[in-house]
């Protein structure tokens, strides 16, 4: 994603150039000049604060050790975690610890104002410069993005198919300068031909985008774990990777320290349907299972979003104050789909579902099918009432969208000139933490139905100008049909994925242009996912 700067005082918005440039989307975070001195102290006190309530991954393993098994109460899915986690590591003396924080935040600072006082042609997602932290510390099975190697997949690329696209923005000439003689030429045919030229230039973005998929999971053949993250902010490509790999890490641990009763529920309860119908008892305990199970692995999610978000702090090479990520993450275990959200990335499920005929006598054959599409996700914006809510009563401040299509905004002062992060719920973004921004996901669960056909995956470069209907209906096309075979008679979902991918592209280009988010997304065929384990 890309990141808007304003951080010179002589700026002309009146420009030609400069005036085509603030016509594109401001994508995820705005910085302002006002809060890169003004702001560092406010955040630092607020993460101080926020300090006090990371949770002690050793308390808490000492305690699972211990044999505490304490389940998570109906009434505290809402909680926040914050008040049910303690502290991660001892409190520090409170002026070493917001000199730190004070030093990072205007490190931050240095950070913008050098990236934007380079030219925008500097920047490639493929520079041999660009910060990556070492790979071993991010263990996973697979991950993808427009730079990654052409890896095989866990999975035939007839049943799971991904696809990643770096964005791209349009590049103006640094030499080309509006003078007093220009100005008074401004329409003359030399002049606006240095402009439509500035305008043909275009330059890939870091694709701050990541994908993973992780199978088997949980040393579990009838387990895999599929996320789409889209970082924003400088150095979000970082944040990204970062929570890719250590979601996967940290939510198997949890998984295998289920109670071993639970850890074959899932398998017990695929055939569900016949032990309720057989005995009404035993019906009843698998259902009492099932209902524990969630909460459980519902309360692992959420545990294991919150720590990966405490544990970028901790990273030296990477920035998560000015800079996070979203995180969309399917569960699929057995015939159960668990989608952990936070952010505006996006699930959906395509559903098939059968048409009668209206003719009284008309068989079964006569009846038609049609794909109906459900959400499991919903976009977490800061205008969601919900989130609105929780924002406020921290003492954050909302604005509204500037125009149909955009998104509203939190904002750390009521003149919104510090942080303009445009989602309620992110990993990183640790300057709006202490305002209502919360690394908490909303999770879902899904029992996997004999209807249910595949379900996608994707960052919001797909979903910002594509509805979720329409989606399904581009991917149903290469499921079904001749054009989407491999070759082999075979009905590809990478072909799909690739698709949808494209028919995304297009609608970026017909709505902005030159500008072109990042775009990621994984399609996930349910009936054969298992085929192969």
């Amino acid at each position: 994603m890309s990141t808007s700067l304003d951080v010179d005082d002589s700026l002309d918005i009146g420009s030609p150039d400069e005036a085509l440039a603030h016509t594109f989307r401001q994508r995820r975070l705005t910085y302002s000049k006002h809060h890169l001195q003004g702001a560092a102290a406010a955040a630092a006190a607020l993460l101080a604060e926020d300090l006090s309530d990371v949770d002690d991954e050793n308390t808490i393993d000492e305690k699972e050790a211990a044999g505490d098994k304490r389940t998570l109460a109906s009434n505290q899915e809402d909680e926040p975690l914050s008040k049910r986690i303690k502290s991660e590591e001892p409190t520090s003396p409170s002026s070493k610890l917001d000199d730190s924080l004070r030093k990072r935040i205007l490190h931050a600072g240095e950070i913008i104002k050098k990236a934007s006082s380079h030219h925008p042609q500097q920047q490639h997602h493929s520079s041999h410069n660009h910060r990556l932290a070492p790979k071993s510390k991010w263990r996973q099975r697979f991950s993808f993005c427009s730079t990654a190697p052409d890896t095989a997949l866990p999975f035939p690329r007839s049943v799971v198919g991904t696809y990643s696209c770096h964005g791209m923005e349009p590049v103006y000439d640094s030499d080309y300068e509006h003078s007093e003689e220009s100005d008074e030429d401004k329409n003359s045919s030399e002049s606006m031909a240095a402009l439509n030229k500035s305008q043909q230039q275009t330059v890939a973005k870091i694709n701050q985008d990541r994908g993973g998929i992780a199978y088997p999971y949980a040393n579990d053949g009838k387990c895999a774990l599929f996320g789409v993250y889209d970082g924003h902010g400088e150095g979000g490509e970082l944040v990204s990777q970062y929570a890719l790999g250590e979601v996967q890490r940290l939510l198997e641990e949890k998984l295998l320290g289920l109670p071993s009763t639970l850890k074959n529920g899932s398998k017990k309860l695929e055939s569900i349907g016949e032990d309720v119908t057989g005995d009404n008892e035993n019906g009843h305990s698998e259902k009492q299972t099932s209902s524990q199970e969630e909460s459980l692995i519902k309360k692992a999610f959420r545990e294991t979003f919150v720590k990966v978000d405490r544990g970028l702090l901790k990273e030296s090479d990477i920035e998560p104050i000015y800079s996070g990520t979203t995180a969309c993450v399917a569960l699929l275990r057995h015939n159960k789909l668990y989608i952990s959200n936070a952010g505006d990335s996006r699930a959906v499920l395509a559903r098939r579902s059968t048409i009668k005929s209206d003719e009284e006598n008309a068989s079964a054959e006569n009846d038609s099918t049609t794909l109906v599409t459900v959400p499991l996700s919903i976009d977490q914006n800061p205008d969601s009432q919900g989130e609105q809510e929780r924002i406020l009563s921290a003492g954050g401040f909302v604005s509204p969208p500037p125009e149909p299509g955009l998104s509203a905004r939190v904002w750390l002062d009521a003149e919104n000139t510090q942080i303009g992060l445009a989602m309620a719920r992110s990993i990183g973004d640790h300057a709006v933490k202490g305002v209502g921004v919360t690394a908490d996901p909303v999770v879902t669960v899904h029992e996997v139905q004999e209807e249910d056909e595949f379900i996608i995956l994707a960052t919001d470069g797909v979903w910002e100008f594509m509805e979720s209907e329409d989606a399904v209906e581009i991917v149903s096309k290469y499921l079904y049909c001749k054009n989407g075979g491999n070759g082999n008679g075979n009905n590809c979902a990478s072909k799909a994925c690739e698709a949808l991918i494209k028919a995304a592209m297009a609608k970026w280009h017909e709505y902005e242009g030159d500008y072109r988010d990042d775009i990621t997304a994984i399609v996930v065929r349910l009936k054969d996912i298992w085929k192969y384990h």
